[in-house]
């Protein structure tokens, strides 16, 4: 059986998809599976072993294309054609990409349908499942992975829910070493840090700022962490949230008293740090994996967290956390809850009120009784492993 998985963007979608790809390789496990997908997305693959190989293109090469995106695709429709693959699964509704897989030679593909495209699929709905974008997307990707591995072997298993779904990051042993020497020359500790994102929503094919937090409030929170938790604060980010993160840092040096914070860090005055920009992002997942929790927006890394295991917080407003939050007993909302919430799908269409009260309304306390929740609930975790050991 060889396999072709399609997943194109974005980088926190590739993430929540890493249960689907489990599903796949637990129903073929002899099978050639392989990936296509692009650049921004990629190093959410990295190391995986569930592929046997990653095709990587430009991200322009389809959601921007040009003249000069014709030679690359065609060479890559002829080299995918002589693949012969049995099957796709495309982790897609758009009619695009659905056609640009077709002219791979696949005869058979299984693929999301929403109401719009609903009746326009060679192989009929018979194939496909609906793209029901009032349930959590991790769920909605391992029922396709399991209806194609259904209808290619003929075998069942037993239904999953969401609480059974875990995400997958695979950090190399090369990249736990340069973050391990980075803490060190930091004067960090394993599990002694914060990791704090006050960015996100950005990448090549949309600018998302309605799901940041305010940098006031990410300020104060900081600030609060540092002195209630004494634990030291790392802000990251990447390069297209240097200037928010630069923001948040100088908001927190300004509450900071000249005494700095906390006991026993003889470089205490200099936190919290600003890394962001500094490290690609396979160093700053390994950095985050020896957090001892990570605070970010609905963004990527709020994914990548839940996948490694570390206590989570995500902040939600318009997206809601009931759709995206990561499945995991490591992994927390903090929002408002507002019965509006959430009001974001594909787009965001702008607050019914005059301002996104689910955001603002979001107070540093509230994050701080999440965070409090987070930290017994690991506590606790790390407590019955030890007695099962």
């Amino acid at each position: 059986m060889k396999l072709l998985v399609v997943k194109l963007h974005a980088l926190g979608d590739l993430v929540i998809i890493t249960p689907a790809i489990k599903r796949l390789r637990d129903g073929f496990p002899d099978a050639m599976i392989d990936l296509l997908t692009t650049d921004w997305a990629a190093p959410a693959v990295v190391s995986n072993p569930r592929f046997d190989q990653i095709y990587v293109e430009s991200n322009r090469f389809f959601f921007d294309p040009g003249i000069k995106s014709v030679v690359p695709l065609v060479r890559l429709v002829k080299k995918l054609r002589g693949k012969n693959y049995d099957a796709a699964v495309v982790f897609h509704s758009n009619l695009k990409i659905h056609t640009f897989v077709r002219a791979f030679g696949i005869t058979k593909t299984f693929k999301f349908r929403s109401a719009a495209n609903a009746g326009n699929f060679i192989n009929g709905s018979e194939n496909s499942i609906p793209l029901d974008e009032e349930r959590h997307s991790a769920l909605t990707a391992w029922e396709l992975a399991d209806l194609a591995a259904n209808k290619l072997s003929g075998k069942s298993i037993k239904t999953h829910g969401l609480d059974n779904l875990h995400y997958e990051w695979y950090i190399q042993e090369s990249e736990s070493a340069e973050a391990m020497r980075i803490l060190e020359l930091s004067e960090l500790k394993s599990h002694n840090f914060a990791v704090v994102m006050p960015g996100g929503g950005v990448n090549p094919n949309s600018k998302e700022m309605v799901r940041r937090w305010d940098s006031e409030k990410f300020a104060n929170l900081i600030f609060k962490i540092q002195n209630e938790h004494e634990t030291p604060v790392v802000i990251m980010g990447g390069k297209s949230d240097i200037v928010v993160c630069q923001d948040v840092k100088k908001r927190v040096d300004g509450l900071l008293n000249k005494d700095g914070w906390g006991n026993g860090h003889t470089n205490r005055r200099s936190f919290p740090l600003d890394w962001s920009g500094e490290h690609d992002l396979r160093i700053a997942a390994a950095i985050m994996n020896e957090a001892k929790f990570v605070i970010t927006n609905d963004t990527g890394p709020l994914h990548i967290a839940g996948a490694l295991g570390v206590p989570t917080i995500g902040i939600f407003g318009p997206t809601g956390y009931r759709l995206k939050l990561p499945p995991g007993k490591n992994c927390f909302s903090a929002n408002t809850n507002l019965p509006c919430s959430p009001c974001y799908f594909s787009s965001f269409k702008n607050c019914i009120f005059d301002n996104i009260r689910c955001m603002d309304q979001l107070e540093v306390k509230d994050v701080m009784k999440v965070i409090g929740k987070a930290l017994k609930s690991s506590a606790e975790i790390v407590t019955e492993q030890d007695l099962v050991k």
